[in-house]
């Protein structure tokens, strides 16, 4: 899927009700209308349309899927994924949208990217975000660009997601503009990772709750049973 990266929305996309929503209104900018709005702009949409999002779901999967899609929806990011680095370093993805013919070819493009080197599993360890280019120098930075050129990746940004007080997954997103992620949208992006992690938080312990309120009420049920058959 390509886009200019100054339209903030796709022509005909499936959020464009959230675009309305957020006060865009119903039509569609062009020419300099579209570039009046800025890579900043585009990114505080994106922050709320997340906000509204979790305002109206407790699914995981909806969160993470609509996370990914109004990534590619509100933003220049061409590709955005959530993945979950496993204990045998093997990454399972949980949701994904927009170009994904690089994620298809993953384990291929990742052969000249050390299992202990690349970008993902060093965010994973260190649990620091990471932005634009993930490497200064060396043969890492050559192979990263090597495995991201077909597809015309030419930045990055990798943000560690927590669920029970633990590392759980990982917010990656690439953009075909090689600064793709100055500063300012970098604090909307660890925003919106830490409102997700809080959100996985609260609806981990809302779930913890109800099975507690499960196994009381199933418990006081066979105690009532027991007293009965005695």
């Amino acid at each position: 899927m390509s886009r200019d990266a100054s339209d903030p929305r796709p022509k005909n996309g499936p959020w464009r009700r959230v675009w309305a929503r957020l006060g865009w209104g119903g039509g569609l900018p062009t020419g300099a209308s579209a570039a009046a709005h800025t890579r900043l702009e585009q990114y505080l949409a994106f922050s709320k349309a997340v906000g509204q999002v979790m305002e109206h779901t407790d699914q995981e999967s909806i969160l993470l899927e609509s996370l990914c899609t109004l990534a590619v929806e509100c933003t220049p990011v061409t590709l955005a994924w959530v993945c979950r680095v496993e204990p045998d370093n093997s990454l399972q993805s949980l949701a994904d949208a927009g170009d994904t013919a690089y994620l298809d070819s993953f384990a291929e493009r990742r052969s000249g990217l050390p299992a202990d080197h690349g970008p993902l599993f060093r965010v994973w360890q260190e649990q620091q975000p990471l932005f634009n280019e993930p490497f200064s120098e060396g043969p890492l930075r050559t192979a990263w660009r090597q495995n991201t050129r077909p597809y015309q990746l030419r930045s990055m940004a990798v943000l560690p997601i927590h669920r029970d007080h633990q590392p759980w997954a990982l917010l990656v997103l690439y953009d075909r503009d090689q600064r793709g992620f100055p500063q300012d949208c970098q604090v909307v992006l660890e925003g919106i990772a830490r409102r997700v992690s809080e959100a996985l938080e609260d609806w981990i312990d809302i779930l913890r709750e109800r099975v507690a309120r499960e196994h009381q009420l199933l418990l006081g049920t066979a105690l009532q049973a027991a007293e009965e058959g005695v």
